[in-house]
């Protein structure tokens, strides 16, 4: 079974909004410990002060994710916020690795940050798969994800993107606990007994988000969504503005209620079974988790 919270915060002051994260993420899922939290900032907040005051409100046991350019869930969006989807999971084995020296070494870089996943020595999980969270600003984001294919012998399938700071394109950063880290890629492994929907769609921004989304539910082979991480190319809001929203609600339908939380990027990861390229750009990037 698989328990989440998509939560979100307009609090402007660091610590606030992620106490105000913190208890949401407790009022939803109870005073046990969520399994993991995927954390999306925006760089208008002091990224650890932030990470330090959700730590110590809802003491996820792993916390991951990135600076962003524009924050999202299935009931609000924004910019200049900040959201979270938590986890509690009895069918999901999860772990988190962080690579340094993008910019330098990107197989060194890969190494690290799936050094720590499980499934690499066992055949338990038959399904495995990883968020990819990447300095985007630190590039090579393309031969990052060949060599993160590499270090994993080719048995993942990844999604994500490439942080981002609010469209300024000065310096963008990835979260391991309560750290940000530039030059760096996060990783947060997901085994599961059964299959994750991935997927990703270049078409136009009316409709990329909702068909992704309808091709990563199938993906499911009969399951029901639970959650989903959800990534849009910066772009696409800049372009579309308002009009934005309509491609959340379209999101929403085809997940059936589930909740999703996800946020704008310079770049999305996507790679499945099907898909040769690992980095795109003004593509949506969907990652649907099983109830």
């Amino acid at each position: 079974m698989t328990r989440t919270a998509a939560v979100y915060t307009s609090r402007t002051d660091s610590a606030e909004a992620g106490r105000d994260l913190g208890e949401q993420v407790r009022n939803s899922l109870g005073s046990e410990p969520p399994d993991a939290a995927v954390v999306f900032v925006s760089s208008q907040f002091d990224y650890e002060t932030l990470l330090t005051a959700l730590d110590a409100t809802c003491h996820p046991k792993i916390m991951v994710g990135s600076s962003s350019a524009g924050e999202f869930t299935g009931e609000q969006r924004g910019e200049g916020t900040a959201c979270v989807l938590a986890l509690q999971s009895t069918d999901i084995r999860i772990a988190a690795g962080l690579g340094h020296g993008v910019s330098d070494d990107r197989a060194n870089a890969a190494r690290e940050a799936v050094s720590s996943f499980n499934g690499l020595g066992t055949h338990e999980f038959p399904y495995r798969s990883a968020l990819i969270m990447t300095d985007a600003l630190a590039g090579h984001a393309d031969d990052l994800v060949e060599q993160l294919t590499v270090a994993t012998s080719g048995k993942y399938q990844f999604a994500g993107g490439g942080a981002g700071d609010d469209a300024r394109f000065a310096r963008t950063h990835v979260f391991h606990g309560t750290r940000a880290f530039t030059n760096a890629v996060v990783a947060l492994e997901l085994l599961s007994a059964n299959p994750l929907g991935m997927t990703t769609t270049a078409e136009s921004a009316a409709n990329a988000a909702a068909r992704a989304t309808e091709a990563a539910v199938a993906n499911l082979r009969g399951g029901q969504p639970g959650s989903a991480l959800v990534f849009d190319c910066v772009a696409t809001r800049l372009r579309t503005g308002d009009a934005f929203g309509l491609e959340l609600e379209a999101v929403g339908r085809m997940l059936k209620g589930a909740h999703f939380v996800g946020c704008n990027t310079y770049g999305q990861i996507a790679r499945a079974d099907v898909q040769f390229g690992g980095f795109h750009n003004c593509t949506a990037v969907v990652m649907v988790l099983p109830a």
